[in-house]
């Protein structure tokens, strides 16, 4: 339906409109990552993760990695929504604890080329924050 793609790129327009510059550098430190694929036009990690965390970054672990003198930037907070990924279950890549433990019990469950929303109306499945802040 066009009138819902218009929609889906009208909600991205937005998103990345209001974040600055400065905030669009991810992934490696300091160099700026693609949000939308050139080849298929398909939104890549670091637009999911602006929509989940409000930060671009381009990987899904928690916290920063250093991998050969490069500082590779994931996820630094719980957030309120949280990412599942279908490649984690080829051992593709590994979603860290804070994107699968989000404040609310919604997922968005990531394939090659499709998301789809998972949500419970058991709140038993997240963490209370109380039990994280204590640790």
């Amino acid at each position: 339906n066009s009138d819902a793609s218009n929609e889906n790129q009208t909600t991205v327009f937005v998103v990345v409109q209001g974040a600055s510059q400065e905030l669009l550098k991810s992934g490696v430190e300091g160099e700026v990552e693609s949000l939308i694929s050139g080849e298929e036009g398909h939104g890549e990690q670091p637009l999911l993760n602006l929509l989940i965390t409000g930060s671009p970054t381009a990987h899904v672990f928690d916290g920063d990695r250093d991998v050969a003198g490069l500082k590779l930037q994931g996820v630094w907070r719980r957030p309120r929504v949280g990412l599942l990924h279908l490649q984690e279950h080829y051992r593709q890549l590994k979603v860290g604890w804070y994107l699968k433990n989000p404040e609310h019990p919604v997922w968005l469950c990531a394939s090659q080329h499709h998301i789809t929303v998972v949500f419970s109306m058991c709140r038993e499945l997240v963490c209370p924050v109380s039990d994280i802040e204590r640790g």
